[in-house]
């Protein structure tokens, strides 16, 4: 068995390559006024990420560790990623309010709220 699980490794690897291209996009040589605009954006979408990936991958760490299914899980990764993705998308193209950015912050709520819910679940019960 690996010392990391799959999922968790996984979703990990995909949210870090994601973090280096936001970095990547942020530090992009600015000449033209909007390339700053750009600069700016991608600098909140790297705030954003950094807010919530080091606590979402730990409560996916946890609930890999307390014996939660492969397939919630994989469920849980996946509403991860995709909603991370989608935020730094829709920060990506504008500023302020974008219905892909109200999707992606439930996407993350919603998966924080699920992974610590089974871990909280898992306390309760093995007391």
């Amino acid at each position: 068995m690996p010392i990391a699980p799959r999922y968790p490794s996984l979703a990990a690897g995909f949210l870090g390559f994601q973090f280096l291209l936001l970095v990547l996009c942020a530090h992009a040589p600015a000449f033209v006024t909007s390339l700053h605009r750009r600069k700016a954006q991608a600098a909140e979408a790297i705030v954003v990420f950094c807010e919530y990936v080091p606590l979402s991958l730990i409560l996916l760490f946890v609930c890999e560790g307390i014996g939660a299914g492969a397939f919630i899980i994989c469920v849980l990764s996946i509403i991860l990623i995709i909603g991370r993705l989608l935020h730094s998308i829709a920060v990506m193209q504008r500023s302020g309010f974008s219905p892909m950015r109200l999707v992606a912050n439930v996407m993350t709520w919603t998966f924080i709220a699920c992974a610590a819910g089974l871990a909280f679940r898992y306390a309760c019960l093995n007391i």
